[in-house]
């Protein structure tokens, strides 16, 4: 599976343009993506950005020029996830972002609107919609589910099989 089998052609070039620290940098569309999940550790390294893991970052993540640092304390969906997350914020142009999630109430409203983008920046990169809708028909495929009268139980077992697919958590699911 390929980058450009998963992602728009514009999606990689917004990308490569706001993101890449060097012509050296680009993610090629044509190139291979991982057979179990999408890698964001690696894309962030083709793209010329260093993930470093710190044990008292006081945060899940933060950007800070062309390094995302994450709490190596996390759990690794968690990481996953703020590494995509500090990616969108890459992608909005924000080369320092550190903010205390604990404390919300206090973000301006700008700032509340940078982190749904980045939010749901990481949902889209982690779980593209093509994958889970090809996985979801497969699912209901192996398992000889009628998809017009799921039960909560198939759906609950449609979102545990995705949570591990994507390796994300399951509340990333919904």
């Amino acid at each position: 599976m390929k980058y450009n089998d998963v992602f728009p052609t514009e999606f990689i070039e917004l990308l490569n343009e706001k993101v890449a620290v060097s012509d050296d940098n680009k993610i090629d569309p044509n190139s291979e993506l991982s057979d179990q999940y999408i890698d964001v550790e690696s894309m962030l390294n083709t793209l010329g950005l260093t993930v470093e893991r710190n044990d008292d970052l006081g945060a899940s993540g933060m950007l800070s020029e062309s390094k995302v640092i994450i709490n190596s304390q996390d759990v690794d969906e968690r990481q996953r996830f703020t590494m995509a997350h500090e990616l969108g914020h890459a992608v909005q142009g924000r080369d320092e972002v550190f903010r205390n999630t604990g404390i919300t109430a206090s973000y301006t409203m700008e700032q509340k609107r940078d982190e749904v983008f980045a939010n749901k920046f990481a949902a889209q990169l982690l779980m593209p919609k093509k994958l889970v809708v090809q996985y979801t028909e497969e699912f209901i495929s192996e398992n000889g589910l009628d998809q017009n009268r799921l039960k909560k139980e198939s759906i609950d077992d449609i979102k545990n099989f995705l949570a591990d697919k994507f390796h994300v958590s399951l509340q990333s699911m919904g």
